[in-house]
């Protein structure tokens, strides 16, 4: 049986952990190399980072991302390697993610805090999430595992795919354009679909208009799938309650971007879903070993469809 040469392409601080990993793992057929290169048969690494050196590596032949966001290799026409990335281990953390901001914006932490500070006692009650609606743009595992932790509080649920059905924790599903009744009676809009060209800038002006001025806008997904400039109109025109935003069009965000100052406008810096080593490994492991043995690998992407 043939062995096969490995690049790893992760971030330099993350490098020591996983060739620990590697030598732990110790299968015979594998062998790390250090630089891609015309011998790299399997490389492990970031989206960014494989797609940037694909022309080092001509004879590759699997490539495993430590990403769920795989659409930037859309712009291969015809693949001679295996893509599979890291679906399904990211569910948890949006799911955290989402309801941590949540629970900040509705027990209102954030005045509780400046209280504090100031020694202001202050026994006024704050709102709940218990019996609101969140609508999730994109039920895949990341979207059923929001849902999941939507019931646990409480909420009803709203959730937009094109075809799949496949969350118990969904109420409502809806699965075609234009989304005027998905926005409509809303507490919370999560949008964790993928970049493909129906969703991009899915969230515009007149999907703004459309929800309560209590709505939440929460992006987790990607950030092509925003509107930006009428996202910051719709917050300073008082349209929209909040939006949460951890992705967008471009990164980091530049400082002339309006989205800075808008009103009620949280940033983090695609912090959201870290990849964690004792996530991605299993899945790299496993798929390494049905790779060398001729079986079907898990998480493989059709990049006909860009996921």
């Amino acid at each position: 049986m043939p062995s096969f040469n490995l690049t790893l392409l992760v971030p330099e601080s993350e490098r020591s952990e996983y060739i620990e990993r590697l030598e732990r793992f110790a299968h015979p057929d594998l062998n790390l190399i250090s630089e891609p290169s015309d011998i790299t048969d399997v490389v492990l690494g970031t989206s960014s980072k494989i797609f940037a050196y694909l022309d080092n590596m001509p004879n590759l032949k699997w490539a495993q991302s430590t990403w769920a966001g795989v659409e930037i290799f859309n712009q291969i026409n015809h693949p001679q390697f295996i893509l599979t990335n890291a679906k399904g281990i990211f569910g948890h953390l949006m799911a955290e993610y989402v309801f941590g901001y949540l629970l900040f914006l509705e027990k209102d932490i954030q005045t509780k805090l400046n209280n504090q500070n100031q020694k202001i006692w202050d026994p006024k009650t704050t709102g709940n999430i218990r019996g609101k609606t969140i609508a999730i743009l994109g039920v895949g595992s990341i979207g059923s595992e929001i849902a999941r932790a939507a019931k646990f509080f409480g909420l009803k649920t709203k959730g937009f795919t094109y075809s799949s059905e496949s969350s118990p924790d969904i109420d409502q599903y809806f699965h075609s354009l234009p989304l005027n009744a998905f926005f409509e009676d809303v507490d919370y809009v999560v949008n964790v679909l993928p970049n493909t060209a129906s969703t991009q800038n899915l969230l515009n002006i007149d999907s703004f208009k459309l929800m309560p001025k209590n709505a939440v806008v929460i992006n987790a997904g990607r950030g092509v799938a925003v509107d930006e400039n009428a996202l910051a109109k719709a917050l300073n025109n008082g349209w929209l309650r909040a939006a949460i935003l951890d992705v967008f069009k471009e990164e980091p965000l530049p400082m002339s971007s309006p989205l800075w100052e808008a009103r009620n406008c949280y940033i983090t810096s695609h912090t959201s879903a870290h990849t964690y080593i004792d996530d991605i490994f299993p899945i790299f492991t496993r798929n390494f070993e049905a790779f060398v043995e001729g079986y079907p690998m898990v998480n493989v992407v059709d990049l006909n469809k860009g996921y």
